[in-house]
């Protein structure tokens, strides 16, 4: 069984994820509209938003760790904005043409 981790912002960025992971494809099912969507991809990725608590929060990340979770976190980056142009398409094509 691995170690706890004892770092304090490692912690908080592993919790954090798993909070805004668990939080955003909900959020971004329940957009009815063009721009419900936007605001919930914002409260995700924008300036003042989840992710870029987590993006605040590398600086107290050890040297050694900092690869493993800017990975982790490129890779959370790239989840959302593929959940948000999925949801985008699907909005579009439901849409009367």
């Amino acid at each position: 069984m691995p170690e706890p981790e004892s770092n304090p912002a490692v912690q908080q960025i592993e919790a954090h994820l798993l909070v805004v992971e668990n939080d955003f494809r909900a959020r971004f099912a329940a957009a009815s509209t063009y721009e419900n969507l936007m605001t919930e991809r914002a409260r995700v990725l924008g300036k003042e938003g989840s992710f870029t608590e987590v993006l605040r929060l590398m600086g107290s990340v050890p040297a050694e760790r900092k690869r493993e979770f800017g990975e982790r976190i490129n890779a959370f980056r790239a989840q959302v904005e593929t959940a948000y142009a999925d949801r985008v398409k699907a909005l579009s094509s439901s849409l009367p043409q």
